[in-house]
């Protein structure tokens, strides 16, 4: 289901435009989903360690790294919301203009769909498979409905459109679901914390540190 949601824009704008519209808007999937790197690297990581740890400790860290996530994705996505046309033209040449578009559409749902991986991975790693498939099995049928009404009528833009709405409405159910099992409020899900920021100020410590180390052995 979850292969399905993420490829059946592609399959029903092949099956309804022609071959040249399925091309410019694979130019526009493919650029979207290179923000979701960072999900799923973090998501790879993100599974043993709620495997090997116990619900309260899961609870507790899951939120964390879901708005921690959520807030660098959010940038990325602002980010490449108004240098991607550049991008698309100088990588792609003008004739891919009509990729443009789609792709904004589709950052979108981009941010959502990273904060999404992270409650994944809770669910998978605490064994809570059933939500997930639910949850995943309506968000493919009503990205199927809106494709159905919306490519005939717009083209690229109404499959972009109807992805980025499915990729929301996945993270609202996923997110509603995993606050009620893990007693976490919205909140502390989606929105970073001034408490956050000590992360990074140590991250930032820790490297200038080890700059530090290795310019000293360098001299």
């Amino acid at each position: 289901a979850w292969f399905l949601h993420l490829k059946i824009d592609m399959f029903l704008v092949n099956k309804f435009l022609l071959a040249t519209a399925a091309g410019l808007y694979s130019v526009s999937v493919a650029l979207a989903e290179k923000v979701w790197v960072i999900a799923k690297s973090v998501g790879t990581i993100l599974f043993p360690k709620i495997s090997r740890s116990d619900k309260e400790q899961s609870r507790i860290f899951v939120p964390l790294v879901c708005r921690n996530v959520m807030f660098l994705t959010f940038f990325i996505t602002i980010f490449l919301f108004f240098v991607g046309p550049k991008v698309i033209t100088l990588l792609y040449s003008d004739k891919f203009i009509g990729s443009i578009l789609p792709f904004q559409i589709l950052l979108l749902g981009t941010i959502t769909l990273t904060g999404d991986r992270m409650i994944s991975s809770y669910f998978s790693g605490q064994g809570i498979l059933k939500p997930k498939i639910i949850t995943n099995f309506i968000s493919l049928i009503l990205n199927v409905i809106l494709n159905l009404f919306l490519i005939p009528r717009f083209g690229i833009k109404g499959a972009a459109i109807s992805t980025a709405i499915t990729y929301n409405l996945l993270f609202l159910m996923d997110l509603i679901i995993f606050t009620k099992i893990s007693n976490n409020k919205i909140l502390d899900v989606v929105l970073v914390k001034k408490s956050d920021f000590r992360y990074y100020k140590n991250a930032f410590d820790k490297l200038k540190n080890k700059y530090k180390k290795s310019s000293g052995k360098l001299a």
